[in-house]
């Protein structure tokens, strides 16, 4: 999927990015290092603040400021994860114990306010008022987004417009804004992103339901759980019958994530196809990502922006 040049691009950036995380999580507080270095050595795919380095160079961008900005978006990312996780009471992130389960609700709450207020502080550094409302528009979209997935929790009549409102809030907006700090380092028009944010998420969402146990990171059925109705289960209630329906509600209403509750649901995607239809959504917005960097000229690191909307679409965990 990534061609050997552009595997050692991203080694690495990836090295450059994490040199930098780990610089800005210094802190005399020794709590704050602690579940800093837990949250950020657990893993991650980093594509965010990959989006800006790459967005950046492809840009044309030449400086170093860029590596300040992609870790400012990971610390944003990691906060809204950090809140995610109290929210929802997870006990697991990226396969190991969530912070909240470590050191409990208030801790890691303010763990996170600490993160997002060190993201601001990097954008803040770099003096760019234009930069700065766009971080704050961003910041605003994403509560909007976890407000209103909140509200809908345990809903079954949520639609499609309605989910593709939340995950934009949630996620394509992140994602906007990591193309856009890339393109406004080097002083170029922004670009926007926002169709491989959609796509990255309806592939997780789909993922959450048919991901390998063990593998995925955390338990599946995760949205299931918390009462989060995804793509997938949105078009499977649209075609189930209404015996059927009535146990896909019995299982969110009484979730267990025995293998029996997942085998059923993964059944019935299979069976009206519910799985193939989420799959075509994610791959019809990861080729409009694709389409909207025709504008840029070829390089190897437009190829590799292609090579991550890919990437997005075939990852299976």
């Amino acid at each position: 999927m990534f061609s050997e040049e552009i595997q050692e691009i991203i080694q690495s950036e990836f090295q450059r990015l994490d040199q930098e995380i780990k610089r800005q999580l210094e802190s005399p507080n020794p709590v704050i290092s602690e579940i800093g270095r837990h949250i950020f050595n657990s893993g991650g795919k980093r594509i965010r603040p990959m989006l800006v380095i790459l967005s950046a160079k492809m840009c044309g961008y030449s400086g170093d400021r860029e590596v300040t900005y992609a870790s400012a978006v990971e610390f944003m990312h990691n906060a809204t994860l950090l809140h995610d996780d109290v929210i929802d009471g997870a006990a697991l992130r990226r396969g190991f114990p969530s912070a909240n389960d470590k050191w409990g609700d208030h801790l890691t709450v303010l763990v996170g306010d600490y993160l997002y207020s060190v993201s601001n502080v990097l954008f803040a550094e770099a003096g760019n008022p234009k930069l700065l409302k766009i971080v704050a528009e961003t910041i605003k979209t994403i509560s909007d987004g976890e407000i209103r997935e909140a509200v809908k929790s345990g809903h079954l009549d949520l639609t499609e417009e309605e989910y593709f409102d939340i995950i934009y809030r949630k996620t394509a907006s992140l994602f906007s804004l990591s193309c856009q700090a890339g393109a406004i380092v080097s002083e170029q028009d922004e670009v926007h992103e926002q169709a491989l944010g959609l796509a990255f998420q309806i592939m997780d969402d789909l993922l959450d339901i048919t991901g390998q146990q063990g593998k995925w990171g955390k338990p599946i059925g995760n949205d299931l759980k918390e009462g989060h109705l995804t793509l997938p289960m949105i078009h499977l209630l649209s075609q189930a019958t209404s015996e059927e329906e009535a146990r896909l509600k019995d299982a969110m209403d009484q979730w267990t994530g025995d293998q029996r509750q997942i085998s059923m649901i993964q059944q019935l995607l299979n069976k009206y196809a519910s799985d193939r239809y989420t799959k075509e959504v994610a791959v019809k917005y990861a080729t409009k990502s694709k389409e909207l960097l025709n504008i840029f000229p070829d390089s190897i690191y437009r190829q590799a922006l292609l090579s991550l909307s890919d990437y997005i679409i075939q990852r299976n965990v």
